[in-house]
């Protein structure tokens, strides 16, 4: 894991970046460990705030890219702005806080202004005083946990970092608070060949927006293939498993309509 040392040394910024946008983070397609690094030394992004203000002559520019590619990774961290609270959470790289742990804080803390407050030394709630380490009453969450959270946020240059974050767009809520009943929780979903009314980081986003999980590959946990034009052997796999098959219209009409 990650700790705020990551805000003041070169190379432990780098290495946030990439869990950031990496698999264990946010998992945003097109910025894996070299897309970051070349970023990086480009000067385009310093610190997490930056990759957000990308555009797409920028990244155009680059060595390897283009337009069509820039646009890509620049839907793709848009889409990253729906990750739920207990994603952000594990996306931050906080030592001692793994995926796990950050899916109880969401439970508990709704929302990252309520998580920040617990975090807060001597903290109050009207005239009833809460526990002097909120974060120990959440169950599985132990001291060194606690301690690692509290030193985190209550850094100033985190706090600055969620700020700009907050103005970019990013304000990552608990699913129950963003998302109500959550439609999609008992779903896991694969997509197959290319759609025409989303792309694939936006159609991923919806569907853990709405509670579902979206699953890398064919295995009997994958209750729906959603099959885009030119679908390749998933399709053929899905149909020997018994699993449920989805056109794009019908994915569109299970989440609610296009864009």
């Amino acid at each position: 894991m990650i700790g705020i040392d990551s805000f003041h040394c070169p190379a432990q910024r780098i290495r946030a970046l990439i869990h950031f946008t990496g698999k264990a983070g946010l998992d945003i397609e097109g910025l894996g460990t070299k897309a970051v690094e070349q970023l990086v030394a480009a000067g385009l992004v310093k610190d997490i705030p930056d990759l957000y203000r990308l555009s797409v002559p920028s990244l155009a520019a680059l060595d390897g890219w283009g337009d069509k590619s820039a646009e890509k990774a620049l839907a793709a961290i848009a889409a990253s702005k729906a990750a739920s609270l207990a994603r952000f959470i594990a996306a931050l790289g906080i030592r001692h806080v793994g995926e796990v742990s950050a899916d109880l804080l969401s439970k508990s803390f709704p929302t990252l202004d309520a998580l920040l407050a617990a975090t807060l030394p001597g903290h109050q709630n009207d005239s009833e005083a809460v526990p002097a380490d909120p974060l120990r009453e959440v169950e599985g969450i132990g001291e060194q946990a606690a301690a690692s959270l509290r030193d985190y946020f209550n850094d100033p240059a985190v706090r600055d970092m969620l700020a700009q974050l907050a103005d970019l767009g990013l304000q990552p809520k608990s699913q129950e608070q963003a998302g109500g009943e959550q439609p999609l929780r008992e779903m896991v979903i694969l997509f197959t060949g290319s759609l025409a009314s989303f792309s694939r980081n936006e159609a991923k986003a919806r569907v853990k927006a709405m509670g579902g999980q979206v699953a890398s590959a064919m295995s009997q946990k994958v209750t729906h293939l959603v099959c885009g034009d030119k679908a390749g052997s998933k399709l053929k796999k899905a149909q020997e498993l018994g699993i449920a098959i989805l056109d794009e219209n019908q994915f569109a009409a299970l989440i609610g309509g296009g864009r």
